[in-house]
């Protein structure tokens, strides 16, 4: 065991000084991960900020969107320059608050969410989920508040208590992340594992290793050890700065 440490680490000292090797094992991975990471950022933040337009007459509509401000971002517009911005293709979307909305809401029926857009399909299905639940849930609050039953919508959060439910973007770009990291992994470091290889076997290191005390399987563990550490340790500072 002895042996095996003095061999790891002597393989350590000598990678860390390698270039070659930083540079399959560090530079290149940090490069993918972190430009997908930008990428993955970008497209959550984006996906996140919505353009609405509050028609109602009410005052559900103004309590709409202060529930959905508490997991999105929301832009207020005036239905003339919201629908103006979609049609010179500012934005792609923007969604239309009715002005029965709270009338709607007060007789138990529900309310559908104007979506003003350029295209079909450009619909965001996050929202219309959240959309669906947060109405259902004002439905039932109202219709309870009729049976003389006072209740907020925070105890109506099912979501919250009961079941978990994971919307689109985050969850599969996080998976997409992931996946990225554990196939570069994989990758540079059979590239620095076979450019170290490469590089013994060259300074015919290796060779003169073999005649040593050590046994074969004490050398090229101490060799694949060593990168595997390396690698490593590169892996779980991208990771955090990923994070950040």
């Amino acid at each position: 065991m002895m042996k095996f440490l003095i061999v790891l680490n002597s393989n350590l000292k000598r990678i860390t000084k390698s270039k070659k090797i930083v540079i399959a094992n560090f530079l290149l991975p940090a490069i993918v991960i972190l430009t997908l990471g930008f990428v993955f950022n970008r497209i959550t933040g984006t996906d996140n900020e919505y353009a609405i337009i509050n028609s109602d007459k009410g005052v559900y509509g103004e309590e709409f969107i202060k529930e959905i401000q508490k997991n999105s971002k929301v832009k207020i517009y005036k239905k003339d320059e919201g629908i103006e911005r979609v049609k010179k293709k500012r934005m792609s979307l923007c969604y239309e608050i009715p002005e029965e909305f709270s009338d709607l809401i007060s007789k138990g029926e529900k309310p559908q969410i104007i979506s003003h857009k350029i295209e079909e399909g450009a619909e965001s299905g996050n929202f219309q989920f959240s959309a669906n639940s947060l109405i259902n849930k004002m439905i039932l609050r109202s219709e309870l508040k009729n049976n003389g039953k006072d209740i907020s919508l925070e105890a109506l959060n099912y979501e919250k208590n009961n079941i978990n439910v994971i919307g689109k973007d985050k969850k599969v770009m996080g998976d997409i992340i992931t996946l990225n990291m554990i196939i570069s992994f994989v990758l540079f470091s059979s590239i620095g594992i076979s450019m170290e290889l490469f590089e013994l076997k060259r300074q015919n290191i290796l060779k003169r290793s073999f005649t040593t005390s050590n046994k074969p399987r004490t050398i090229i563990g101490g060799v694949l050890a060593a990168l595997f550490l390396i690698s490593s340790l590169g892996y779980s500072g991208i990771f955090l700065l990923n994070l950040f």
